[in-house]
């Protein structure tokens, strides 16, 4: 997601603007916490940047995040974006696992909400 050739790849392909964005990023765990923590942040920041890019207005994402220190920050940068906020687990998330999902609406393309 941070590669701009695969960026610019993605976008060519799509053809113009999408109405749903979906990330299921993960980043290649190493038992560290923080690092695997912070490696997860980077991943969500670039795929809500790269959202802001490819979205069109009142378009929604879908993306995997984890549960860590950066957990509120992340959906704080969500929420300045789209109109509408959720985060959730679902059936399929093993028993103990700190895998969300952020589920993002409304996509508000000109810049922060205030």
């Amino acid at each position: 997601i941070g590669d701009p050739v695969v960026r610019a790849a993605v976008t060519r392909t799509l053809g113009g603007a999408a109405d749903l964005l979906t990330s299921d990023l993960s980043p290649k765990l190493t038992g560290i916490a923080e690092r695997d923590q912070a490696l997860s942040f980077d991943l969500i920041k670039g795929t809500l940047a790269f959202a802001c890019e490819v979205l069109k207005p009142d378009g929604a994402l879908v993306a995997k995040l984890f549960m860590g220190t950066n957990f509120d920050e992340a959906r704080t940068c969500f929420k300045r974006r789209f109109g509408r906020v959720e985060v959730v687990r679902t059936r399929a998330t093993r028993p103990g696992s700190t895998e969300l999902y952020i589920v993002a609406q409304n996509f508000y393309p000109d810049g922060p909400r205030p």
